[in-house]
């Protein structure tokens, strides 16, 4: 939208990362906002950690010893502040976040991000997610570290603000054909469809989501409607890939009664949904021949 050449900000990300902080960190202190707190990091800690962090001798245990000090510390307010300075740690060094990653904070993180976690500690797990997420060398550990789940389920109860952070770490995970295929085994497709297919969800939450699946399908540079990515993920080669694209179209119909007539003029969907009625998936199959019944094909 701003006519930007591809990558033409990535000189200034941690200008752009610093901004997308202060925003969300004011959201978390507004009425209804993310919970997520702010406030502003004091700068010698943060050198301190990321100088501690990337010590080639010493890096790796002071890492496991911040991810421990996650789930012993008893104070809210603690706690906050740590997370607060780890994630402000990740987005100013790709080492850090890395050796973060290689200690485990992942896993120290999931429970923050489960379901029936408040808010706060929530939208600050999420935050230090993201800005390890920005990291290249990063994207395959964080897939691999089995943080995608938790964040799939958080996302369908996540207000406006915190389900941004996810559908932007999910994005941002999707760099490679590879990790886009691990995002849809773990059923990325479907939980961002639901988000997008919600009529109460705010409107910036689902552009999030809608450019998270484009990134899923390999799609981003595309521009093409939401149904459209739905069919050429349904005439993948991968079963699973084409049983969940079309349940996703599935679930188009259900919540936009009548939109058979438009899906029929999309040849994408067209393609896909007979490419889906031979899958070897028997969902897939008998779900695509359903849907091509009722629009006429």
């Amino acid at each position: 939208k701003l006519g930007l050449p591809l990558d033409g900000l990535a000189a200034r990300k941690e200008e752009v990362l610093d901004c997308i902080n202060e925003v969300l960190g004011k959201a978390g202190d507004e009425p209804g906002g993310s919970g997520g707190g702010g406030g502003d990091v004091d700068k010698t800690a943060l050198a301190e950690a990321v100088a501690a962090l990337e010590d080639p001798d010493g890096g790796m245990t002071r890492a496991a010893l911040l991810s421990a000090e996650l789930t012993e510390v008893h104070s809210v307010e603690a706690l906050l502040q740590a997370m607060l300075l780890l994630s402000e740690v990740c987005a100013a060094s790709e080492v850090a976040a890395q050796r973060l990653l290689a200690a485990g904070v992942s896993g120290a993180l999931q429970d923050f991000i489960a379901p029936d976690a408040a808010k706060p500690a929530a939208a600050l797990a999420v935050r230090l997610l993201s800005a390890m997420s920005t990291h290249g060398s990063c994207a395959e550990l964080l897939l691999k570290s089995g943080v995608v789940p938790s964040l799939l389920a958080r996302l369908a109860l996540s207000g406006e603000a915190v389900g941004v952070q996810i559908a932007s770490v999910l994005h941002n995970l999707a760099d490679s054909p590879a990790n886009q295929m691990r995002l849809l085994h773990f059923g990325a497709l479907l939980a961002l469809a639901h988000v997008l297919l919600d009529p109460e969800a705010a409107a910036s939450l689902k552009e999030h989501c809608l450019q998270a699946v484009a990134s899923c399908a390999g799609l981003a540079d595309d521009e093409i409607s939401f149904p459209e990515m739905l069919g050429h993920l349904a005439a993948s080669r991968v079963p699973g890939t084409q049983r969940d694209a079309v349940a996703a179209l599935q679930l188009c119909t259900e919540r936009q009664p009548g939109i058979e007539p438009r899906l029929r003029q999309l040849q994408a969907v067209r393609d896909g949904l007979k490419a889906a009625a031979g899958s070897s998936d028997a969902k897939a199959s008998e779900g695509a021949a359903v849907l091509l019944k009722a629009m006429g094909l």
